[in-house]
């Protein structure tokens, strides 16, 4: 499982992945931030083990 974040240096803007269905997503939402305020934008990546895969589900 992946999961992306980016926000804002500025503001309290961010988007993820928890509320956008891709990474491609994510970073176009952080461009059209960019593009309408000029605010730099930090990102986060992680990448976690599916839960299924590793046994950690019952």
């Amino acid at each position: 499982m992946r999961y992306h974040e980016n926000h804002c240096t500025e503001c309290d803007w961010n988007a993820s992945t928890e509320e956008y269905d891709s990474h491609t997503a994510v970073g176009r939402a952080a461009i059209d931030h960019y593009l309408e305020t000029g605010h730099s934008i930090r990102s986060l990546s992680l990448t976690y083990p599916d839960a299924t895969e590793s046994g950690l589900t019952t």
